[in-house]
């Protein structure tokens, strides 16, 4: 972590080889780089995981966060194809903002987004019971169901408890992202060949 984060374009070759011989000992050595950040990069799909990663205070780290900024070269459709889990594109995006790391520490918050995937997954094929929820300026929170917003009423669930935090208004429209994005299936930062708004297991 403390070295230089190179270019993506250090692993082109590699990348545009995986399907073929290697023939070198340095095209080996790129591919398996590659297959490394691959693998990573698809684990930020987990909003478990990202609260480990805050917890260990791994956000607060310049290096961790400029290796995340370096990460986002996954978004260009070459590398994009070989994503399994594209939820890990939208958290990509998500965590580039200072207010969603931090705010990743928090259990209510990482339990919030879970349930928002979760939603996604049960509901992707059949909208007219999609259930959204949306933070409110006060920092309540109020569930949708496909109706006009003005219409929506407060929810009485498990994420009941962070209604009760009040929170700043970056962090909220932050928040408020990541819960009408994955409604919306808005999952993929960018589109990318290949890559479809699949269900995933972590």
């Amino acid at each position: 972590m403390n070295q230089e984060v190179p270019s993506p374009t250090t692993t082109a070759a590699a990348h545009q080889g995986l399907n073929s011989t290697l023939q070198t000992e340095d095209e080996y050595e790129q591919l398996k780089r590659f297959q490394i950040e691959l693998e990573f990069v698809q684990c930020l799909s987990n909003p478990w995981y990202l609260h480990h990663l805050a917890q260990q205070q791994y956000f607060n780290q310049d290096a961790f966060v400029r290796y995340l900024d370096y990460l986002q070269y996954f978004r260009k459709p070459e590398y994009a194809k070989y994503i399994i889990y594209p939820h890990c594109l939208h958290f990509l995006t998500l965590l580039q903002h200072k207010s969603f790391r931090d705010q990743l520490a928090k259990q209510d918050t990482a339990t919030f987004v879970h349930e928002r995937q979760y939603y996604h997954w049960q509901y992707l094929r059949n909208q007219d019971k999609v259930v959204r929820m949306e933070i409110m300026p006060d920092g309540s929170l109020v569930e949708i169901k496909n109706e006009p917003a003005s219409s929506a009423t407060p929810i009485s669930s498990q994420s009941q408890g962070l209604a009760n935090t009040q929170m700043a208004g970056s962090d909220s429209s932050i928040l408020q992202q990541t819960s009408s994005a994955v409604h919306a299936g808005a999952i993929v930062a960018s589109p990318g060949a290949g890559i479809s708004a699949r269900n995933g297991t972590l």
